[in-house]
């Protein structure tokens, strides 16, 4: 039988952030079960970046390789290319996952969310729910998710 086969989409777990911190956590976990393939789709690094090398699973890098001048150049051009906009389809076609998990600000998502692919996998979202009312662009972009988190029970009650 297959394993099930997730891409958390967020921050890089080798970064000491909250971010990096909770996927970190969550995929270590998730891998323990023996249940799943794991990758990462991961901003603030690139693929094979020397500091990938000790990760468990397979990262793909929301960054351009330091050596591609073409790859910077169109990374650089837009600004939200460092939450994944940039690379987002092609990490999509070659891992084919059957979940992705992102853990962000609603305005860094519109990628996973409006993604072609997007028949293709499940979404599971936990955004950052840090003020009421929230926006409707954002609330729409909730209902497409197949499944919503929040961090708060708080952030629950604002979006219910």
């Amino acid at each position: 039988m297959n394993k099930t086969k997730i891409l958390l989409a967020a921050e890089f777990t080798g970064l000491s952030t909250g971010y990096g911190n909770y996927g970190r956590e969550l995929l270590s976990r998730l891998l323990n079960t023996g249940r799943y393939e794991i990758a990462e789709y991961s901003s603030y690094v690139y693929s094979d970046a020397p500091e990938t090398e000790s990760c468990p699973w397979k990262i793909f890098g929301a960054e351009p390789h330091k050596d591609d001048e073409n790859g910077q150049r169109a990374y650089d051009a837009y600004p939200i290319n460092q939450f994944g906009r940039l690379y987002f389809e092609q990490t999509a076609l070659e891992y084919r996952p059957d979940v992705i998990l992102s853990i962000r600000d609603p305005w860094t998502e519109a990628h996973v969310a409006d993604s072609p692919f997007r028949k293709y996998y499940k979404w599971i979202y936990q955004p950052t729910v840090d003020s009421a009312p929230q926006s409707r662009d954002w609330l729409a972009m909730f209902a497409g998710a197949d499944a919503i988190l929040t961090y708060t029970d708080w952030g629950s009650k604002v979006l219910k």
